[in-house]
């Protein structure tokens, strides 16, 4: 067994970048991960150009060798109203590290008989997003995510090409219900639970999303009236679901919100309570290693 040459953190980053700037022209963004960042001192690195403001504000001139990425240091750019979803979905996403096996010896390499990878599923964890993808059905998508490669050089290969993503198999917390481990070769193929479970399919990042708009094109077939509340009932559901079951949580947040209240008198109560949802949301997905982001 071999763990994989790059950290969580890394793998994390590199894959929220691609989801979030795949068509803008960023170029790569490298997340040091905990070890790096207590020798270095930086989380991640981004490239302004030589005449960026950045090095008037730091009053130096851009450092010969270094390249940082101009988006982390530009503001980004607020859409309009009409531009926001009014049918979002959340896509929650456990990054996991995995492990390379192989050989007769490995524990399931009778299921492969060939080199495969691995992760391992941390109770807790698993228990609160199998509550999320459980209560909120359609109007989530929760998933592990998991690279299809362990050796450094390939993650600096596909964090350069932008194929992150691409190399990165999905699978829900439902299919791993009552089982330890998942074990795959390569994304879009099957993979298998382990104890006794049964093939899956480890899905692509694209079969993923083109199952949720399948679902949305079946829920409006026969011309049936489908009403959504918008990005502020879905982000209300979400942050419910989020809630349930924690009461250290919820005594928290209710506290928060009582000096959010006290403090900032002059937030409407819809906003207040908007913003109390936020917090349990990013809260609950933090405390558990999880990231969350609308789609």
């Amino acid at each position: 067994m071999t763990w994989a040459e790059f950290e969580e953190k890394e793998f994390e980053v590199a894959a929220a970048v691609e989801l979030a700037h795949s068509a803008t022209g960023y170029g790569p963004v490298f997340s040091s991960g905990q070890v790096l960042e207590k020798l270095l001192g930086y989380d991640a690195t981004a490239a302004p150009p030589a005449d960026h403001l950045i090095w008037q504000i730091l009053a130096v001139p851009r450092p010969r060798g270094v390249t940082l990425i101009s988006g982390y240091w530009q503001a980004g750019m607020r859409p309009p109203a009409s531009k926001l979803p009014t049918a979002p979905i959340s896509l929650v996403l456990q990054y996991k590290r995995p492990e390379y096996l192989y050989g007769a010896r490995a524990k399931q390499w009778r299921l492969w008989y060939e080199p495969y990878l691995r992760f391992t599923i941390a109770a807790r964890q698993q228990s609160v997003l199998l509550r999320l993808d459980r209560q909120l059905g359609s109007e989530a998508l929760v998933r592990y995510a998991a690279p299809a490669f362990w050796r450094r050089g390939e993650f600096d290969a596909a964090l350069l090409s932008r194929s992150v993503l691409t190399q990165t198999g999905f699978v829900s917390p439902e299919r791993l219900s009552g089982h330890r481990v998942w074990t795959y070769v390569a994304p879009g193929q099957n993979g298998r639970a382990n104890p006794g479970g049964k093939p899956t399919r480890f899905e692509l990042l694209g079969e993923l999303l083109g199952s949720r708009e399948r679902a949305r094109l079946q829920s409006t077939r026969g011309h049936e009236l489908v009403v959504h509340e918008g990005l502020e009932g879905h982000v209300r559901r979400v942050a419910g679901a989020a809630r349930e079951r924690e009461p250290r949580l919820r005594r928290a947040l209710d506290s928060w919100a009582a000096d959010l209240r006290e403090q900032v008198p002059e937030l409407e109560p819809r906003r207040q309570a908007r913003v109390v949802d936020l917090a349990t949301i990013t809260t609950v997905v933090g405390a558990y290693g999880a990231s969350w982001y609308l789609v």
